[in-house]
């Protein structure tokens, strides 16, 4: 279950008094958390009647499992490292073939686009990562041979497309902005990606923004760069869900 303020997830199995319940918290920030962070995230699994908390994090933690109070948190933690959740994903990994998941992922995202196509609204409720697996489907659609870059370290660039022309590859990359605030985008995101597609010698980009980029940006860019990069919005997204 998706679950807004401070828990990422809340998986559950069984019923009634057999239930079990595992609270899901990140720490993306990769800052130290602290003592008192962490038995607030207990506590509040507590009170949520959450039996389990399990935090993900790849930076020092205060507070092991073994040295908060348990008779004050009677919740049973756990902290996984990167690493160990590395390990834990290898070994799902392993009861199912590579082709198996990228198969699971394709027919998950075309019912996503067919979502979308019913109520274009859905796009609000789409977590980043997903508009980018379904953007990458969009193309592959169209014939191109898609890369979906890393989501992080991606080097300014969300997809990476190719395609023969008349004996010739082209190559195109795509950036996705999906922010679920509504803010267009600005300057400096334009910027460097018109930036990448000079340095990586592409033939142009397309920058995806749900919500828009701003004017003032686009109009900042010489000619030559507005040749180079195409701009849209949640429309052509719409669009390509539609083609």
């Amino acid at each position: 279950m998706r679950r807004q303020g401070y828990l990422e997830y809340i998986a559950s199995k069984g019923r009634g008094k057999y239930r079990q319940t595992i609270g899901v918290s990140f720490n993306k920030e990769g800052k130290i958390t602290t003592k008192d962070e962490i038995e607030d995230l207990v506590a509040s699994c507590k009170i949520d009647g959450i039996d389990s908390l399990l935090f993900i994090s790849n930076s020092t933690i205060e507070l092991n499992a073994d040295e908060y109070d348990k008779s004050l948190f009677p919740v049973k933690f756990q902290h996984f490292g990167f690493d160990r959740l590395y390990d834990w994903v290898q070994q799902l990994e392993n009861r199912l073939s590579e082709r198996e998941i990228i198969k699971i992922l394709r027919e998950c995202t075309q019912n996503i686009i067919k979502a979308i196509l019913n109520n274009s609204d859905a796009l609000k409720d789409l977590e980043w990562r997903d508009m980018e697996r379904m953007v990458a489907e969009l193309f592959r659609g169209l014939g191109f041979n898609v890369e979906l870059t890393p989501p992080a370290n991606d080097g300014g660039k969300d997809i990476i497309l190719e395609l023969k022309k008349n004996d010739k590859k082209i190559s195109y990359i795509v950036e996705i902005k999906h922010w679920r605030f509504m803010q267009k985008v600005g300057k400096t995101s334009i910027s460097n990606f018109v930036k990448i597609i000079a340095t990586e010698k592409r033939t142009g980009g397309l920058f995806l923004s749900t919500y828009g980029v701003s004017i003032d940006a686009v109009e900042r860019l010489t000619k030559v760069e507005r040749q180079n990069v195409k701009f849209s919005d949640k429309d052509k997204i719409v669009s390509l869900c539609d083609t």
